[in-house]
């Protein structure tokens, strides 16, 4: 069945925060969002690597995915990029890695576009408030101190 992983990112002097949806023909199927924290937050290449892999993997865990189409956010440019071979990869080992990950689907088209254009899907639209919501949250004290306990508790939405 064909699947389309939409993934956008935001970001701010601190931290970067991703969110994806994977959508076929009956709405969403799974959503989720990551945060970076730590010493590589800044590293923009090795974060949307693991960003991408993780999405990747939850589009994969799904069940029937066959076909899937990765439509990038602007800001994710770069990666979409590497991912056709337009650009050579920053870290070929994490690049591989991602590539092995798309093998997962019979097939695989990478798609990209602005989620700010007037003429965005409601799909774009939620992934990048999704996005922008988690990286609000994290500015505040309450979403501080839930940042805290997810490093902690919950590394799964955490990249570091």
């Amino acid at each position: 069945m064909k699947h389309t992983l939409y993934l956008a990112k935001v970001g701010d002097e601190k931290r970067a925060a991703y969110a994806y949806i994977v959508t076929n023909y009956e709405g969403i199927q799974s959503a989720g969002h990551f945060i970076t924290a730590g010493k590589h937050r800044h590293d923009g290449h090795l974060t949307d690597h693991i960003a991408f892999q993780r999405a990747l993997r939850a589009a994969s865990a799904l069940a029937g995915v066959v076909d899937l189409t990765i439509v990038f956010d602007h800001s994710l440019i770069d990666l979409a990029f590497e991912m056709v071979e337009v650009e050579r990869p920053k870290y070929p080992t994490i690049y591989q890695n991602s590539v092995r990950l798309t093998g997962r689907f019979q097939s695989h088209e990478f798609a990209s576009t602005d989620f700010n254009e007037t003429g965005a899907c409601p799909e774009e639209v939620t992934v990048m408030d999704d996005a922008m919501e988690v990286l609000g949250n994290c500015r505040a004290f309450r979403g501080r101190l839930l940042l805290l306990k997810n490093c902690l508790f919950n590394n799964k939405i955490i990249i570091s």
